[in-house]
C-alpha cells in the first residue's frame, strides 16, 4: 500500500511539473502575441490566439489546482496509513508482552502445584495412615480463575481416586 502511495505520488508530482511547465510556456507564448499586437494594428487573428491561449491557461491552472489537491490527498492519506501501522505495530507489542506475562504467571502457578503436589505425594509415603478424606495440599485459591479451578478439580480428584485405592487396598 505505501508503495502505491509513493507511486501514485511520484506521478502526481511529475504531472503537477510538467502542468507548470506548459503554463509557463503559455503565459510565454502569450506574451509574445501580445508584444506583436502592439507592434501591429488590426489583426482579428492575433486577438483570436490571445482569447484561446488565455482560456488554455485558465484550463491548465485549473488542472494544477486539481493535480495540487490530489497530491495533498495522497499525502494525507499516506500519514493515515503510517500512523494506523504505527499503532497496530505498538497494540500488537503490548499484546504479545500481555500474553508472555500470562505464560509466565501460569507457569510460576503450574511449578507451585507440583512442587506442593510432591510435597504431598512425599508427605503420604512418610505416614502410613489411610484415611478416607482427601489429603487437601495448600495450594493458593484464585478466586475466579477458571483454569486454576478446572485444574485445581482434576486434583481433587486425583486425590479422591488416590483416597479410595489406598483404603481398597488396606482391607
Amino acid at each position: 500500500m505505501a508503495e502505491e502511495l509513493a507511486q501514485t505520488r511520484s506521478s502526481l508530482t511529475e504531472e503537477l511539473g510538467e502542468a507548470r511547465q506548459e503554463i509557463l510556456r503559455h503565459g510565454e507564448a502569450l506574451q509574445t502575441v501580445r508584444e506583436q499586437t502592439g507592434n501591429q494594428e488590426g489583426g482579428e487573428d492575433l486577438h483570436q490566439q490571445i482569447h484561446q491561449m488565455e482560456q488554455q491557461q485558465a484550463s491548465l491552472e485549473q488542472e494544477r489546482a486539481v493535480l495540487e489537491s490530489e497530491l495533498e490527498s495522497v499525502r494525507n492519506r499516506a500519514v493515515e496509513a503510517s500512523e494506523s501501522l504505527a499503532e497496530q505495530k505498538r497494540q500488537a507489542t503490548e499484546q504479545q508482552t500481555q500474553w508472555a506475562d500470562e505464560l509466565k504467571h501460569m507457569r510460576r502457578l503450574m511449578e507451585e502445584m507440583s512442587t506442593q503436589l510432591a510435597e504431598g505425594r512425599t508427605a503420604a509415603v512418610a505416614a502410613p495412615q489411610v484415611s478416607a478424606e482427601p489429603v487437601a495440599v495448600g495450594v493458593p485459591s484464585n478466586v475466579g480463575d477458571p483454569v486454576l479451578d478446572s485444574v485445581m478439580a482434576q486434583f481433587e480428584m486425583l486425590q479422591k481416586d488416590l483416597a479410595r485405592r489406598r483404603a481398597g487396598n488396606a482391607k
